[in-house]
């Protein structure tokens, strides 16, 4: 077994042993790794190119690094990852907070019956993103927005 520095042994964390041994994919492994494929397919023009069911496929080692991750998390071996902040917070101008309410309330108003996620608002906007997540439920609290 490959050890990872303060992890216990429990968990099976040589990729070629778990291939090997045929261990089961873990369930949030799979569900992850069928929404990159359908949303590289539909979006990306098949550019990852994944593939599963075969020995080397790129989808399959994917998987077996989400498995080590999940399953560590299951036995408590792991502590879960954190996104760190400064992707978050890097980019995004600060802005006074109702200017940037009414921008996002035009944002919704400009893109009405589409799909709205907040990063849409921070990628076309350039807000702060927890700013644009705080703002956006203070207007749907006002019912002057609704996400789908």
């Amino acid at each position: 077994m490959t050890r990872v520095l303060g992890y216990k042994e429990s968990v099976e964390t040589d990729i070629n042993k778990r291939w090997e041994q045929g261990m089961p994919h873990h369930l949030k492994s799979m569900e992850i790794y069928c929404i990159l494929e359908k949303m590289d397919w539909e979006y990306c023009d098949d550019h990852f190119c994944w593939k599963a069911g075969g020995d080397g496929d790129n989808g399959e080692a994917l998987m077996y690094c989400m498995d080590i991750y999940f399953e560590q998390l299951d036995a408590g071996e792991r502590d879960p990852i954190q996104i760190p902040e400064h992707w978050i917070l890097e980019k995004g101008i600060e802005m006074p907070r109702e200017e940037a309410k009414t921008a996002i309330q035009t944002y919704f108003d400009t893109h009405h019956g589409e799909k709205i996620y907040p990063s849409d608002i921070w990628e076309t906007l350039n807000i702060n993103y927890i700013l644009i997540q705080e703002l956006i439920e203070e207007l749907e609290g006002e019912g002057k927005v609704r996400q789908c």
